[in-house]
């Protein structure tokens, strides 16, 4: 795959999610033929910001092309390293924080990391499950979030007992049990 013409190799995840490709273009075809309203287009990525660059690109021009350019779309659940080996890792923070940048200058309009689950899963990057410390995710979030630039219009979303909880910051508190509060 080519993002801002650099050649990229997939992960296992982002060849897998190549039958978005094909889900993208019946989903519009089908909005057209029956003029069905389309307020937001949403889709995940797991992949590498590069790789999700691609899809992000491929949406826009496809909605462009469908005369659905005012479509608002929502990366509404992503995450660049959804692995125990690189959980908590400064690598995590910064392929997180480089998928921020990436996006910027896109018509994305919401992003949501997935997820902010104080747990043993790999996909909860932002506090330790043992210690409830923060990890460098999240202080990368709260730096990026916190400086008044373009990031601050993007709402990341934390998920917590199988609520979503949507913030403006990440400098939200942890309770001794876990739950994440303001």
């Amino acid at each position: 795959a080519t993002a801002m013409g650099t050649q990229c190799e997939l992960n296992d995840w982002e060849k897998r999610t190549m039958g978005f490709v094909d889900f993208f273009k019946d989903f519009i075809k089908i909005v057209k033929e029956e003029n069905l309203p389309l307020d937001f287009f949403s889709y995940h990525s797991y992949a590498q910001p590069e790789f999700t660059l691609i899809m992000q690109q491929f949406v826009e021009r496809t909605l462009i092309a469908n005369g659905l350019d005012n479509t608002e779309i929502h990366l509404n659940e992503w995450n660049t390293n959804p692995t125990l080996k690189d959980k908590g890792t400064l690598k995590a923070c910064s392929n997180a924080l480089a998928m921020m940048c990436t996006m910027q200058y896109t018509k994305m309009n919401v992003m949501c990391y997935y997820d902010g689950a104080i747990s043993v899963n790999p996909y909860g990057g932002l506090f330790s499950p043992l210690t409830y410390e923060p990890f460098p995710v999240y202080y990368g979030f709260d730096y990026i979030l916190g400086i008044g630039s373009t990031f601050c219009v993007y709402v990341v979303c934390f998920r917590c007992d199988g609520l979503v909880v949507h913030f403006r910051s990440v400098a939200v508190d942890v309770e001794s049990d876990g739950r994440i509060v303001r």
